[in-house]
């Protein structure tokens, strides 16, 4: 490849690339010379061919030196950034400029500030659309935005958050659905759109809101029409949705998150990002958005590392949403930024101050809690443990295997059915629920453990969490080690107490099966019922579809005849065009508004008559051939119907003779008049010489 030009500075230079020497120097040195964080870039010459005698560098300085211009330039640093490609922009910004080694591209760098915004913005990997992947937008139209919608009153604010936001297309697509699905809306909300990047040329680029013609591509007609407006070989973005979104330069690893936020739309961010990056920014997600808002990532990226912070609403759109009591990491957990990488805790803030009464209260509630109240734990309708209280580990162990949060692998032997009739009774009748499970080991002896479920309803959150606690009550009632024997009626009871306690568990294992067999046949019913509407859907589109084929043959037909026509009236527009230009007289055809039709190239010559004049009423024109109540004379022959002949002497001295007749169309309908100037000068010349003659033989 030759020849390739590139911008650098004011300058204009010339790049010549040997690519298949670069090619085959790839191959020789694969697996051996690559650049890598940490390793430097393969000996090459400039003509691309590989050099034997120079040892491949293993350093990461120039690597680090890399990163250090990067962060002391523009305040971003790309340590724990993926490091493909991370090495693959940086060997291409290399091969450009014919550099070989990775710290003599580390000097050129500290040399050329130029290059330094190149390399910045070229690992600023740019890659956006309007509606990129549109399966996923009419997913975020039917499913999400009707869900914020609906939980705003009047003269709320929806509040969307998009980093990594480029040149603004992904905002902009966002803020259309979000006006497409207010429309008609009694509602009035606000909406405000905060969209981020750490590139100034990205949210300069998406400030101005002006895009090529190319995005036709992927905005549909009527969107282009409702919310663009059109400037030459460009579109600029509509005033309203341009006042919706806030463009601002952010770092989310440095800079504050945004807070109380409904939907934060981060497509195709992390999958740059190591994974301590990937975890500092969906905590700081997290912690950004309300109860139950709405996470949306890109197709290659998830959260299924941070099932604690976040919950799967559509795992094929990668839709999220927020889960409350997450076990979140202490505060303060960010980046440093004099080590970058590292992470750090933020200082306590008790370590500065002195303690407060609030402190003492927290401390003296700590007391009590830990040891004069019983232990428990917390679980959200999914039965997953989101806090614990107190010492829970005689009443739950975590099983081998992969760790879970789930209580009913955490329960130890005994507690499992109690545990679950207890559960079941609560969610039942939402209202507390206490059982006693017997014969539980505890340490080295056996006691009777009281579980008591109490449903809890946050406010502002639509789930029902449960409060389980567990406390000992007595030793079991069995014979044990140096223990007397028990007598009969008591083993008695306690045989029923059990045997009553299994019935009621099994009574709500059938309870729950029969609920489930309900709700399954009325599942198949719905199912049923929608299979008879899809096969009746089916035939209605299978009728529409033989109409609008009847319709398509007809069409074809009706443009076939259009072509004909089309085609016909282009030969007679152009035997019209030669015909009148091959007549050697001025002619003006006019309409019954008498307003200039057609006319000849001679009439500008003598009537002072331009081709700009067409469409102009004939009155309104200064000619240069004085015709007395033109005007009249032509209405008289469109209305009589009877051609006029005029004899007129234009200032020259010259004669023509004006025939005026009706111009009739091919159905026969008068639609203006036609004027034929003949020049009649030598005819009026004879006969005036005529004239003379005579009456010079009539005085003889």
């Amino acid at each position: 490849v030759r020849g390739i030009s590139f911008k650098k500075g004011d300058e204009t230079c010339a790049v010549e690339i040997n690519v298949l020497g670069c090619v085959e120097a790839a191959k020789i040195n694969q697996g051996r010379q690559q650049i890598n964080v940490g390793r430097e870039a393969p000996n090459v010459s400039s003509a691309g061919q590989p050099v034997p005698d120079r040892p491949a560098v293993t350093t990461d300085k120039p690597m680090e030196a890399i990163f250090n211009i990067l962060r002391t330039a523009k305040g971003t640093d790309f340590l724990n950034y993926k490091t493909t490609t991370i090495s693959r922009r940086i060997s291409r910004r290399m091969v450009l400029h014919k550099i070989s080694r990775l710290k003599d591209y580390a000097r050129y760098l500290r040399e050329h500030k130029d290059e330094v915004n190149s390399l910045y913005e070229d690992l600023l990997i740019n890659v956006t659309s309007f509606f990129r992947d549109p399966k996923v937008f009419n997913t975020l139209k039917k499913l999400v935005i009707p869900a914020i919608l609906k939980n705003k009153g009047r003269n709320q604010e929806v509040r969307i958050w998009v980093p990594g936001c480029s040149s603004g297309e992904e905002a902009y697509s966002i803020a259309i659905c979000l006006t497409e699905a207010m429309t008609g809306k009694t509602k009035d909300l606000t909406v405000r759109i905060f969209a981020t990047d750490i590139s100034d040329a990205s949210i300069d680029r998406a400030r101005q809101g002006i895009f090529s013609k190319h995005i036709s591509r992927d905005v549909s007609p009527e969107r282009l029409k409702r919310f663009f407006v059109q400037s030459g070989n460009s579109y600029k973005i509509a005033k309203q949705l341009r006042e919706m979104c806030v463009f601002s330069r952010q770092n989310i690893f440095s800079d504050p998150p945004f807070s109380n936020i409904d939907l934060i739309s981060c497509r195709n961010l992390l999958i740059y990002f190591q994974p301590i990056l990937q975890k500092i920014a969906l905590q700081k997600f997290h912690y950004s958005l309300r109860p139950d808002g709405f996470l949306l990532l890109g197709s290659s990226e998830s959260s299924s590392g941070y099932t604690a912070l976040f919950k799967t609403l559509d795992q094929k759109n990668k839709i999220f949403t927020k889960k409350h009591l997450a076990h979140l990491p202490a505060p303060g957990m960010t980046l440093d930024q004099s080590r970058p990488g590292i992470g750090k805790k933020a200082e306590k803030p008790w370590s500065k101050r002195p303690a407060k009464e609030t402190d003492i209260e927290n401390l003296v509630n700590s007391i009590v809690m830990n040891k004069y109240s019983p232990c428990g734990v917390l679980i959200d309708s999914n039965m997953d443990v989101v806090r614990y209280m107190g010492h829970t580990g005689r009443y739950l162990e975590s099983a081998s295997g992969k760790p879970s949060h789930n209580i009913f692998k955490l329960a130890r032997g005994g507690l499992f059915l109690p545990l679950r009739a207890a559960i079941s009774k609560a969610k039942k009748t939402g209202r507390t629920a206490k059982k006693i499970a017997q014969d539980i080991r505890l340490n080295k002896h056996k006691a009777q453990v009281s579980i008591t479920v109490i449903p809890v309803k946050p406010p502002q959150i639509k789930e029902v969490f449960y409060l389980l606690l567990f406390e000992e009550i007595g030793r079991s009632l069995v014979p044990g080690k140096g223990a007397g024997s028990i007598n009969s009626n008591e083993q008695v009871q306690l045989l029923q107490k059990e045997l009553m306690e299994n019935k009621e568990y099994l009574q709500t294992v059938i309870a729950e099966q029969e609920n489930a067999y309900e709700e399954i046949k009325t599942a198949n019913e719905e199912i049923l019922s929608s299979n008879e509407e899809l096969q009746s859907t089916n035939e209605e589109m299978e009728t529409a579809k033989e109409e609008l084929q009847a319709s398509n043959e007809e069409l074809i037909t009706m443009n076939e005849e259009l072509q004909n026509r089309n085609a016909e009236v282009s030969v007679l527009n152009n035997d019209l065009t030669n015909l009148l230009g091959s007549i050697n007289m001025p002619v003006v055809m006019l309409g019954t508004d008498l307003v200039i039709r057609r006319l000849t190239a001679q009439t500008e010559k003598t009537l002072n008559l331009v081709p700009s004049d067409i469409g102009r009423p004939i009155g309104k024109i200064k000619l240069s051939v004085d015709i007395p109540d033109l005007e009249e004379h032509l209405h008289a022959v469109i209305e009589t119907l009877r051609p006029k002949t005029l004899e007129i002497n234009d200032r020259d001295n010259n004669w023509y003779i004006v025939y005026i007749k009706p111009y009739r169309t091919l159905d026969n309908k008068i639609d203006g008049v036609i004027m034929i100037f003949v020049n009649n000068t030598n005819r009026k010349k004879l006969e005036n010489e005529l004239k003379k003659i005579n009456q010079e033989n009539f005085k003889n």
